[in-house]
């Protein structure tokens, strides 16, 4: 959980500067200004890092959590070779730089396309990861949708305020675009099955000792 938790604290970190162009732009505690091709950012860094730590944290466990399983080794599912993180990498970044370059995708779509397209790298590999990720995307989007809905009531009108509505779809939940939730699910899926990939490793049911 802590492994996860710093990884995605540093990807959300270094990757907020993208959703500032075209999805949102929030008050933070502390900022530092950034300029590329000339558009300058003020880019978050506790939020992120926080943000980033939960989320990634959470999702990593929250799949064995709800079941209660455990990872073990696998004698079937080796560790990835370094050729194979690599594809792993470059697929994450084409589908999240390619869409918004090429096609003028706003980044949010871009970025939901990226995760599960890594999700679905894992699929191919580990059909038993499957599961996995799909229970993990759908709660991380639950739990994500519950934050939402009390942040919306505490600061009401917050969406119109810090969201581009107008590079979005328009459609959401209760006042929450439904991008947010996508998202959501998008990262759950790619962030649940990451270490058990990576590491080689398979769930089991825990057996209560008697």
């Amino acid at each position: 959980m802590v492994c996860m938790g710093l990884i995605f604290a540093v990807i959300a970190t270094l990757l907020e500067f993208l959703f500032l162009s075209d999805y949102w732009q929030p008050t933070t505690i502390n900022s530092f200004a950034v300029t590329l091709y000339g558009v300058h950012y003020e880019i978050a860094l506790i939020e992120d890092l926080i943000w980033g730590f939960l989320f990634g944290g959470i999702a990593a466990v929250i799949y064995e959590e709800i079941f209660g399983i455990y990872l073990r080794a696998n004698r079937k599912h080796i560790r990835p070779s370094i050729r194979m993180m690599a594809a792993f990498l470059v697929i994450g970044i084409v589908f999240l730089i390619a869409p918004t370059m090429f096609f003028n995708m706003p980044v949010v779509y871009a970025a939901i396309l990226s995760c599960l397209a890594s999700s679905m790298f894992y699929i191919f590999f580990r059909h038993d990861l499957f599961r996995d990720a799909l229970i993990s995307g759908f709660v991380m989007g639950g739990i994500y949708f519950l934050v939402l809905l009390i942040f919306s009531i505490i600061f009401s009108g917050i969406f119109d305020a810090w969201w581009y509505r107008d590079s979005l779809s328009g459609v959401s939940a209760l006042h929450i675009p439904i991008e947010e939730l996508l998202i959501a699910f998008a990262m759950g899926a790619v962030v649940g099955p990451f270490y058990e990939f990576f590491f080689g490793l398979s769930v089991s049911k825990i057996r209560i000792q008697k």
